[in-house]
């Protein structure tokens, strides 16, 4: 429960996920939304490879199996193996608009294939890299579901990243955590005039709660990874994308490859 007393909650399809593990809260969901139909509390943060956490079932219905809409798309999703946010939704819709018809996307740590299925709609020739063996298998039926077509590889995207090379006219990076550690090799085997879409966490205040300057160590990041592989960038845009905690956000960085 927030500040003003509101319980605040992710949701994803007709799933909702609060902060707590109380039975009382959820039930208070259930009741002013009646859309929703199943209500999980939050039992650890986002942990492993698959970056997925565990939830404890609350209220409604015991099913972690979900139909999400957003920006005319549809996603399968099991919010208890696969990660997913729909506070990305607008994201999605930004990159959706940038892609250009038949340019080549690689979309990196794709998951159930939100970003990859739009970039698809919007005519990209999109590869989708995903390591969790469930999500690709819900990637796969989200790209019939949507009817459009998306090469889906089981894999590592830091080995995955150089089987491909410089093949790429747009690449994503949308982990929420570690993507810092594949910018790198991502900008490494990037070509001339490819756009990444880097999506990483920046500091706002440190930990004496002092005012940072904003993205200062995300650009820091990619000068230095620039520097490493003897890339020259420019910064097309830049923004914050979410909260994380009241002195860390989610930023996303666009970055257009100049070498």
């Amino acid at each position: 429960m927030n500040a003003s007393g509101r319980i605040g909650f992710e949701l994803i399809g007709d799933v909702a996920i609060i902060e707590s593990q109380s039975k009382a809260e959820a039930l208070e969901v259930m009741k002013k939304n009646k859309r929703i139909k199943t209500v999980f509390g939050k039992k650890s943060a986002r942990t492993g490879v698959f970056r997925t956490r565990k939830i404890v079932w609350l209220a409604g219905e015991k099913n972690s199996i979900t139909m999400h809409v957003e920006n005319g798309c549809r996603f399968l999703v099991d919010v208890k193996k696969d990660y997913f946010s729909s506070r990305l939704s607008f994201e999605r819709a930004r990159i959706g608009k940038l892609v250009k018809k038949n340019e080549n996307t690689l979309v990196l740590f794709a998951g159930v294939g939100p970003f990859a299925v739009i970039c698809a709609k919007n005519g990209a020739n999109v590869t989708a890299v995903e390591l969790n063996p469930h999500a690709l298998k819900y990637l796969r039926e989200n790209a019939e579901l949507n009817k459009v077509k998306i090469n889906c590889v089981l894999g590592d995207a830091f080995k995955e990243i150089k089987k491909l090379g410089p093949s790429a006219d747009r690449v994503l990076l949308p982990l929420p955590f570690g993507s810092d550690d594949f910018i790198p090799s991502v900008i490494k085997n990037s070509k001339k005039g490819c756009v990444i879409h880097y999506y990483t966490h920046s500091s706002f205040r440190n930990e004496n709660k002092k005012k940072l300057k904003p993205f200062k160590d995300v650009m820091e990041t990619i000068k230095r990874a620039c520097k490493k592989e003897k890339v020259k960038c420019k910064i097309l845009f830049k923004r914050v994308v979410g909260g994380y905690s009241p002195n860390v956000r989610r930023v996303v960085v666009d970055i257009k490859i100049l070498k």
